[in-house]
């Protein structure tokens, strides 16, 4: 089984919430996101399954140096991350994992395994 993760900067335009993330709203920014993927096997060309998305977000309290990272759906992140109150979509759509539409062109991609 081969393994991959991609490492991308995705940009926030709006302030958001996740699952998980009790009584937060994470403020609009720059967020790195990490996405696991395994290469779908038996098939003509090569593909890829997503299995988990993480975002890294800054310590919670003043004073703590550690990021948080956040385990979230990544159809919930791209949600986030594509429309403001409008509905419009704010991120790119050049598709870095098949699991994340709006992703922006991956940072550098690590093989895993």
């Amino acid at each position: 089984m081969n393994k991959r993760t991609t490492v991308t900067t995705v940009n926030f335009s709006h302030p958001f919430t996740l699952r998980g993330l009790i009584d937060e709203t994470v403020p609009a920014g720059s967020y790195m996101v990490e996405t696991d993927e395994v290469l779908i096997d038996d098939l003509s060309f090569a593909a890829y399954r997503c299995t988990e998305s993480r975002i890294r977000l800054p310590p919670l309290l003043e004073g703590e140096t550690a990021d948080r990272i956040i385990i979230a759906d990544a159809g919930e992140l791209s949600e986030a991350a594509g429309s403001g109150d409008d509905g419009a979509a704010t991120g790119t759509k050049e598709a870095a994992c098949s699991c994340w539409p709006l992703l922006q062109e991956p940072a550098h991609t690590l093989p895993l395994g």
